[in-house]
This record gives C-alpha cells, structure tokens and sequence, in this order.
C-alpha cells in the first residue's frame, strides 16, 4: 500500500518536471555566472560599454548584442555596486566595483583625468591600493527572474497577467490555494520564456 504509493508520489511528471526544472535552471545560471565574469571580463565590457553609451560614441541599438547583456545585468551588483554610473563617475565607479575602497577610487579617477589630461598613461597596476574590499560576485537572482521563482522560491511581485476580474469570479478560483499556483507558475513560465 503506502510504500508503492510514497514512491510512485514523489516520481509523478509534476514532482519530476520541477526537480529537473530546478536542476537546469540552477546549474546553468549558477555555473554562467560564475563563468561568464570569471576573468571580469563582462564588468570590464559593460562599463565600457556604458562610458561609450552615456557619452554618445555608441546609440542605443548599435550593438545589439552589447544592448542585450547590458539590459539583463543593468541590476546587478556584481557589474555595477549599486544604480549605473552616471557621467563624471565612470572610472570611480569602474574602480569600486574591482574591490577599491571608495576613497582609494577617487584618487585613482582624479589621477586618471590628470594621465589623460598630459597625454600619458600609466600601466603599472602592481602599486595600486585601496583593494581592501570584496567584490560582489554576479548572482543569477539579480539577472534572472525564473531563477528567482524557482531556486529562491521568490514570488513577492507575481501579477496575474492573465485573467481579470471577471474571469476570476466566473471561475471560483480566487481566493482558493489553486489561484495563487495557477498565477505563479504562469509567471514562472513567463519568465523562462524571456
């Protein structure tokens, strides 16, 4: 009876599709991470890419994949350490972000203006200071929202984008514990589809 029943309940499609859900999405956004900054390349390119931006060399569209990625780690922490810098912030910032100490960054951005100032620049990073911080790693619940649904089990600002009011009444589902499955796998999915 219940042993055959116990076993045959935890391998069912449902319980067995959101295992190997959780497993994918978990492996693949975790592991990416990781490996798509693992040298800082993608903060390097994507303050780059944001200088270029905000001070008018490259549009909006130019680059489409350099819009892409910017717009899906426009929240990140890891890449930016708070809201995107801003034009007269662009090298502090970048500098904060390696682990600088905000105070360290500022000098190394007012020397960088007086370097570009006199035509030269200096390579020799072996006598930078300041690095006395830990960098934010890139975390897959800030670029992704299916990640967050499903390994974090986040779903503080679900919306119910697909049934009005009416709808909800005709059906009897408000207010039953198979409305709020029904939104958040719909949202779910939605944000596996983005």
């Amino acid at each position: 009876g219940l042993d055959v029943f116990d076993k045959r309940a935890l391998w069912n499609p449902l319980c067995a599709g959101t295992t190997f859900s959780y497993l994918c999405i978990f492996g693949n956004l975790e592991a990416g991470c990781t490996m798509i900054d693992c040298q800082h390349q993608l903060r390097i390119t994507l303050h780059l890419f944001n200088a270029l931006k905000i001070n008018g060399i490259i549009k909006e569209d130019q680059v489409p994949l350099l819009d892409q990625i910017h717009k899906s780690f426009k929240k990140s922490r890891g890449v930016w350490e708070g809201p995107l810098p801003q034009r007269g912030e662009l090298v502090k910032r970048f500098w904060i972000c390696f682990g600088m100490n905000p105070k360290d960054a500022k000098k190394m951005a007012e020397n960088s203006k007086l370097a570009v100032r006199r035509h030269e620049v200096d390579t020799n990073f072996e006598k930078m200071e300041g690095r006395n911080r830990k960098m934010n790693p890139v975390k897959p619940a800030e670029i992704a929202t299916c990640y967050r649904r499903i390994c974090n089990r986040d779903f503080h600002d679900v919306l119910d984008k697909y049934h009005n009011d009416e709808q909800r009444q005709r059906c009897g589902i408000k207010g039953t514990d198979l409305y709020p499955y029904i939104v958040r796998s719909n949202d779910t999915l939605d944000a596996i589809d983005y």
